[in-house]
């Protein structure tokens, strides 16, 4: 993860040595990790790992803080979350599919709205 303000890279460590911090100044906090499926292999764990540790910790110091994580991937991932993130809590899961007449209009209005818009034909 590449830091705003200077050219060096932040480390994952770093990152959320931040973010404990920061948790620490509120009582309700919302982690969001979006397309968990598209992160590097390698790097799932220890993306996951941390965030175990702070739920954990969140549970047995009994902090007046309550620590919500939303997870979204595709299936494979799922087993991934509920290992490293289920063991401090009781996580829902939600299974999102997309049917082919979804699609198919996705699809069609694109298609649409690009020749409509650049004046194309297809």
């Amino acid at each position: 993860m590449r830091s705003t303000h200077t050219s060096s890279w932040i480390w994952l460590g770093e990152a959320f040595e931040f973010l404990e911090s920061v948790l620490l100044q509120f009582r309700k906090v919302y982690i969001c990790i979006d397309a968990l499926d598209e992160c590097n292999e390698r790097n799932v764990i220890p993306l996951l790992r941390p965030l175990q540790k702070m739920l954990e910790y969140s549970d047995t110091t009994h902090l007046q803080q309550s620590i919500r994580i939303f997870v979204t991937g595709r299936p494979h991932t799922k087993r991934q979350v509920q290992q490293y993130l289920s063991r401090s809590t009781n996580p829902t899961a939600f299974t999102l599919e997309a049917h082919t007449d979804d699609i198919e209009k996705f699809v069609l209005h694109k298609i649409e709205t690009e020749v409509f818009v650049t004046g194309n034909s297809i």
